[in-house]
């Protein structure tokens, strides 16, 4: 039946977070359907692939660094049935679960039942086919946008489901008869991936009967409602619309030709003069050689024309352009820094816009030189990271250029003692980092940081990476570790509370070993040794291509190694490694 490909409303193809702990999401609840949730009428939920979870679940799920969308696998182990399901709120009772009643019903639950819910990660689904439950489907007369909208409240389906949905007042039963790319889950994440949607015929459909042996062209009756739909793919496809559709230059001529008054040369017109009005040579669409008739009126050859369909057949509408997503806003702090000037350029190549920050206002056209021919919008704030003592110092600036994200790559760099090292590393930098959490218009805040700055030895250190570890802070850079370490804690304690309300907020932590100037190659990404070099050029790429996506969180130990950054970033997530393992979480997150 009918084939198209179906997005999200800004058409871009997303691929879906996954966790960053080593453990799992893995709980037990009493489940019931929504009608039963204390509060206001929640009818249209029923109507979902969504599920209420207790605010437990939330701050558990925090703790593992399980970021948005939230994906779980629901099991009911007595009836051996499963399938999957995103969260809408954490607002139930604790020990509970409200699911919606197509859910109940697939799962074989009863009010009460134990259900067992995990923490999963789907792929982004490619495609799918669903079998209306109905032939009273045929009624409607753009499934497709009728879908779309439905589809707005799920985050993923799984073969065998049949979900329902409302439209027109009637309930709509589908059934999901087939998933691609398809696994041991046979689920997909349909939110935010272009989708392609098939239909098989539905249950209860009979084909109307013909009469053979005339060509006198089938009546309507007999003919499912809506009309029969057909499987050549796209409506346009099927009517071949490019023959039927006249090109608009060719239309323009014809409307021209027919409405021109210039048929011939011209003529002069005498009053009196017996000489007649000479005729067109060549005969004119909607002219008459009987002069005594009235000239039919001409038809409109230009603009829009009618879309003319054989009978029975339907048109579902064109080819969806979805709109360009708007880049990022980016707010770069210390943008004269080598890292930050290698930066510029990536961040301004994905036609993001960036904001620089520098106190030296010489350093102006340095900056504005990197972002020449790039796609990007490159501007210039002239502001002293030593005058900000407070998060309100830091909100200034950010309520100035209002970004969506904040990327800390400044320092002292060794220059004014101590104190000055404190000043910049330590309390401008927590000043930010408040500040931006504190922004529900800041989604990411990066911080480039030090392979060594941690107070824990992580099990993966051998006892030369303890002694050059403990040689680096407590005899060489003692100020400069202490104060990296009071804002990577604060980073991860203030995002910690973040995403307690906003479980899509991103803290990224990029963490390299001596830095060189040697050009940008391949890395060695999560549980790194100590000692080891990282080209500046390195993580600059290494910070682009992780501000890129929306499933990296966490700090990323980083050294110059053999593997390609965007594969390194992939492993580290599909394995949820995140080198902050080992660090006393609990002691962090109490200090906000």
């Amino acid at each position: 039946m009918a084939y198209y490909a179906m997005g999200d409303s800004y058409g871009y193809m997303r691929r879906p977070t996954v966790g960053f702990s080593t453990r799992r999401f893995d709980e037990y609840y009493r489940c019931y359907p929504v009608v039963m949730m204390n509060g206001p009428d929640r009818a249209d939920v029923n109507y979902g692939g969504k599920v209420f979870l207790p605010p437990s679940a939330l701050e558990k799920l925090t703790r593992l660094h399980i970021t948005y969308p939230m994906i779980f696998e629901l099991i009911n182990g007595q009836a051996d049935k499963r399938t999957h399901a995103g969260v809408l709120e954490f607002i139930a009772e604790e020990g509970r679960i409200y699911l919606p009643q197509w859910l109940m019903r697939t799962l074989d639950l009863e009010p009460g039942d134990l259900l067992q819910i995990k923490s999963t990660d789907l792929p982004p689904g490619d495609y799918i086919k669903l079998k209306p439950q109905s032939p009273d489907f045929l009624d409607i007369s753009d499934p497709r946008a009728v879908l779309e909208n439905a589809f707005r409240g799920f985050s993923c389906l799984t073969k065998g489901d049949i979900f329902s949905f409302s439209y027109n007042d009637q309930i709509y039963d589908i059934a999901v008869i087939e998933v691609k790319p398809d696994n041991d889950t046979h689920g997909i994440v349909t939110m935010e991936t272009d989708l392609k949607v098939d239909f098989d015929t539905p249950v209860g459909y009979k084909e109307p009967e013909r009469k053979s042996g005339t060509s006198t062209p089938a009546s309507g009756i007999g003919r499912p409602r809506g009309g029969q739909v057909h499987a050549q793919g796209t409506m346009a496809q099927a009517i071949n619309y490019a023959s039927i559709a006249p090109a608009a230059i060719e239309a323009a001529k014809g409307a021209n030709a027919v409405s021109s008054h210039f048929l011939s040369t011209g003529h002069t017109l005498k009053r009196g003069s017996k000489t007649p009005t000479p005729k067109p040579s060549t005969p004119v669409a909607g002219s008459s050689t009987n002069q005594n008739q009235t000239a039919p009126p001409l038809p409109r050859v230009n603009g829009p024309q009618p879309l003319r369909l054989p009978p029975g057949k339907l048109f579902f509408g064109y080819e969806v352009k979805p709109l360009k997503q708007k880049g990022a806003d980016v707010l770069l702090l210390g943008g004269h820094g080598k890292i930050a000037l290698k930066l510029t350029p990536l961040l301004l190549a994905k036609s993001w816009s960036v904001t620089s920050v520098v106190r030296n206002a010489e350093h102006k056209q340095e900056i504005l030189d990197t972002g020449k021919g790039q796609p990007g919008q490159l501007d210039v704030l002239i502001d002293s990271l030593d005058e900000v003592a407070s998060e309100a110092d830091a909100k200034r600036v950010l309520d100035k250029v209002k970004p969506s994200i904040v990327v800390w790559s400044a320092g002292a760099g060794g220059k004014g003692g101590p104190e000055r090292t404190k000043a910049v590393d330590e309390v401008a930098a927590k000043a930010y980092i408040s500040a931006s959490v504190h922004d529900p218009n800041v989604k990411k805040f990066l911080i480039v940081s030090w392979i060594a700055s941690r107070r824990a030895t992580p099990k993966w250190w051998t006892q030369a990476d303890q002694d050059a570890a403990k040689k680096v802070t407590t005899e060489i850079l003692p100020h400069y570790f202490q104060a990296k370490l009071e804002a990577d804690e604060h980073l991860v304690a203030s995002a910690h509370k973040r995403r307690q309300t906003d479980p899509s907020f991103q803290a990224i932590n990029v963490r390299p070993g001596a830095l060189t100037d040697e050009p940008a190659g391949k890395v060695l990404l999560g549980r790194t040794p100590v000692s080891g070099k990282t080209s500046r050029a390195t993580v600059a790429e290494l910070a682009a291509a992780l501000l890129a996506r929306d499933d990296t969180n966490g700090w990323y130990d980083v050294l110059d190694g053999d593997e390609e950054i965007d594969k390194a970033i992939d492993t580290v997530v599909k394995e949820n490694i995140d080198s902050i393992e080992g660090e006393d979480l609990d002691r962090i997150y109490a200090r906000i």
